[in-house]
């Protein structure tokens, strides 16, 4: 089953750098539109039946995350993958917590992590269409559990454990839990919040890369280097020479 796949860029040159840059339909995916803004990527969700959204943040007259709300408005099962320069890097991270974008890529786009990127996404894909849709946000549990790590999880001793027994249930059953709500596992869910928030300390605030880190959850900064390289694929000291 190919994943119906729409790309939105308003450059026509981007367009065709990130439709040529892998071989699509070698992955499993099925290009079936492009769109230059907002509202042409609209018609293209109402007219087709789109599984996934390549989009950048910087469009005109409606940006990326305003566009990503509508889409999930009128199809909360369409994933999108938002492409992003360090300068809106914070905002591409709290769109994976807040709106349900499924990840995000960095400018220059990078063939590898836009393989790696779809073939993560088709493995989710596939795991939801064999097994059937597996969303537990109606769950009241889940909810209360999303709502305790994101109002927490500046707590640097915050825990899949401490939140078990805050809410109390196992910590197996929590993590399930988790994991069918947010896509992710406890860790990785409050690694990307923390990430998100210190990117935004540090690009808004301009705090010092320990200070944001350590005022978003991060016990030590060398571990913060090692999550932010593991999650964007960059040095946290070459986005922020790029963002100059």
């Amino acid at each position: 089953m190919a994943i119906k796949t729409i790309i939105v860029d308003d450059e026509r040159l981007e367009r065709a750098l990130i439709r040529n840059s892998v071989n699509f339909a070698g992955l499993g995916f099925a290009l079936v539109g492009e769109a230059w803004d907002a509202d042409s990527a609209l018609e293209l969700v109402q007219k087709l039946s789109v599984d996934l959204m390549l989009s950048d943040i910087n469009l005109p007259y409606t940006n990326g995350i305003e566009l990503a709300k509508q889409v999930k408005a009128l199809n909360a099962a369409i994933d999108i993958i938002m492409i992003t320069g360090y300068g809106t890097l914070p905002v591409a991270l709290d769109a994976i917590n807040n709106i349900g974008v499924h990840s995000f890529l960095l400018k220059p786009l990078n063939k590898a992590e836009l393989t790696a990127s779809l073939m993560k996404y088709k493995e989710k894909f596939d795991k939801e269409h064999q097994a059937g849709p597996a969303i537990a946000y109606n769950n009241p549990l889940a909810e209360k559990a999303i709502t305790y790590i994101r109002t927490n999880y500046r707590d640097p001793d915050i825990s899949l454990a401490k939140v078990a027994k805050e809410l109390f249930v196992s910590e197996g059953y929590l993590s399930r839990i988790i994991q069918k709500g947010t896509g992710q596992k406890f860790t990785a869910y409050l690694t990307e919040l923390r990430l998100a928030e210190a990117a935004r300390l540090i690009n808004v605030q301009q705090l010092s890369t320990a200070d944001a880190a350590a005022r978003a959850g991060f016990k030590d900064v060398n571990y913060f280097y090692r999550c932010y390289k593991r999650y964007t694929g960059r040095t946290i000291k070459k986005s922020i020479d790029n963002m100059d």
